[in-house]
This record gives C-alpha cells, sequence and structure tokens, in this order.
C-alpha cells in the first residue's frame, strides 16, 4: 500500500465512470479521498465498493449549490485539522444533454445555461472553494475536461462550448498560480467507457429541418462510442491510474489526452482550422452514411 495516508484528495462527479474509478483507485493506493456525489443513495454505494472504507468519507455534492460546497468544505477542514493535507482536488463532475434541437442556433438557451452551469461554473466554484486547501499542501488540481475542448464536434448542444470554456480558465489559472507551486492539471479525455453517453436516447434528438444531420450524426457517435466501450485505452481504470500518477508526480504533465483515439484526435486539433472543418464534415458524411442506426 502506498504511503498516501496524510494525503487527502477531494473528487466531484464520484457516484459513476471516470469520477468513481478514481475515487477507488486512489483510495486503494493509500489516500483519504472524499467522494461527491449528487444523490443520498450514492453515498453508502461508493462507500461500500472501497477497498479501505475507513479512508472514503463519501458526501453530498452538488456543484451548483454554494451550501453542499461550504458543507463539503467543513468537512475537508476537519480532515485536514486530524494531520492530513488536501494533496489534490479533482474536478470531474460534468453532464451532457443531447436532445431536442442540440445546434448552434436552435438550441434553447435554457440548456445551454444548464450545461455551462454544470460544466463551467460548477468546476469554477468548486476549484474556488478548495483551492486555499491546495495552496497550504502545495498541491495539484486536476480538471476532467474533455477533447471535445480542442477538436471541437458539431451538434453537442453546450457541450464542447463549456469544455472551451473551461480550458481557457484553467489555463489561466495555471499561470496565476505557478509560483505559488501548485500545480494545475487538465484530463482530455476522447473516448471514454462511461454511462455519460449511455444515458442518452438519440431519438430524443429533433429532426431539425435546418440541420437534418443532427440526428443521424448523433445516433451514428453514440453507436461509435458505444462500439469501443471494451477498448482497454477507453477504460474509466486507465483514466484513474493517470489522474492517480499526476497527483503524485513531482512535475506532471500540463495536458493528458487520453481514452481510445485521444492521441489522434490531439494531433488532427493541431492541424489547420479549413482542414479540420474538411476532416470533421467527410466524418460525419462517412458514420452518417454507414451507421446501421440512421432512418
Amino acid at each position: 500500500m502506498d504511503n498516501n495516508n496524510n494525503k487527502i484528495v477531494v473528487i466531484t462527479g464520484a457516484s459513476s465512470g471516470i469520477g468513481l474509478a478514481t475515487a477507488l483507485y486512489l483510495n486503494e493506493h493509500g489516500y483519504h479521498v472524499v467522494a461527491g456525489v449528487r444523490k443520498p443513495q450514492d453515498k453508502e454505494a461508493v462507500l461500500a465498493k472501497a477497498q479501505f472504507p475507513a479512508r472514503m468519507l463519501t458526501i453530498l455534492l452538488d456543484v451548483t449549490k454554494e451550501s453542499d460546497l461550504q458543507s463539503a468544505l467543513a468537512s475537508v477542514q476537519a480532515l485536514v485539522a486530524d494531520h492530513k493535507e488536501v494533496a489534490a482536488i479533482v474536478s470531474n463532475a460534468g453532464i451532457v444533454i443531447l436532445k431536442g434541437n442540440i445546434s448552434c442556433e436552435e438550441c434553447p438557451e435554457e440548456t445551454l445555461r444548464t450545461v455551462m452551469d454544470i460544466n463551467f461554473f460548477g468546476a469554477v466554484r468548486f476549484i474556488q472553494t478548495f483551492l486555499p486547501l491546495v495552496r497550504t499542501a502545495k498541491g495539484t488540481v486536476v480538471i476532467n475536461s474533455a477533447m471535445a475542448a480542442k477538436l471541437v464536434i458539431p451538434f453537442t448542444a453546450g457541450y464542447a462550448t463549456s469544455k472551451c470554456a473551461l480550458q481557457g480558465w484553467a489555463t489561466s489559472l495555471r499561470r496565476e498560480v505557478y509560483a505559488q507551486g501548485i500545480h494545475v492539471v487538465l484530463i482530455e479525455a476522447a473516448r471514454a467507457s462511461t454511462n455519460l453517453d449511455a444515458k442518452q436516447n438519440p431519438e430524443a434528438v429533433d429532426q431539425s429541418k435546418l440541420y437534418p444531420m443532427q440526428r443521424p450524426f448523433i445516433k451514428a457517435f453514440l453507436e461509435s462510442m458505444a462500439s469501443g466501450k471494451n477498448n482497454p485505452h477507453s477504460s474509466p481504470w486507465r483514466i484513474a491510474k493517470t489522474i492517480a500518477q499526476a497527483i503524485a508526480a513531482k512535475h506532471p504533465k500540463l495536458h493528458y489526452a487520453i481514452g481510445s483515439g485521444g492521441h489522434l484526435l490531439a494531433f488532427i486539433s493541431l492541424l489547420p482550422d479549413r482542414i479540420q472543418d474538411w476532416l470533421i464534415n467527410k466524418m460525419m458524411h462517412k458514420m452518417t452514411s454507414t451507421s446501421k442506426l440512421v432512418t
């Protein structure tokens, strides 16, 4: 067992997927994990899966609620008072809403606000709340962004937008806290085998007259994600291991491109925008013409 007993890691969105895998992996490797979940029933479910329950504290933590953030802060401060330090915080909570109209032109503002409130402002609230404790320990801020922030895919109902905003904010934060000895790390996952996409129903996407490709594209996209769920590179546990390595590193990388296809997409994102536009449109036409789900 790793000698991390005095080190605390606080994680949001820990009820499933990457957040759950990271919480359990870090708990197994000696960290005292504070796992934030949104539903009361998830507190016991996550705790029951921990290899060392005595080092796993599950709390209600909705990143849109200031009361939850302050309650979580008090819980972590109590652990710090017991001769522990916040080695890292992991901003992981995020959502995708793929229903109705999801193009930039037709997507309702309400949908955009909901996605931004969790994916961007929720991350900002969480990090601002716990940054003073990270500063004391000269620890690491890990932010679960997405490859979508580098290679923007159309028809995401604000998901890519929220990740682009988060990426810019995180870069600014990294440069601001550089002299304070705080590390800021971006996790840029491509395909990951989580239930974030599995929760989506492509039939809920409207058949837009202006953008007739939006529903078949989402169907094909979700089909592609599902087909790669058994790829070991897409495993949440592999991503959790990468996050753990970033936390433990004396000089972590600034960006971790992970998940199936991550390095290829990162390379494409470096190409000129006009070439990216051409490639993405070619990809969209190919996906929608070959998908079994196209109607």
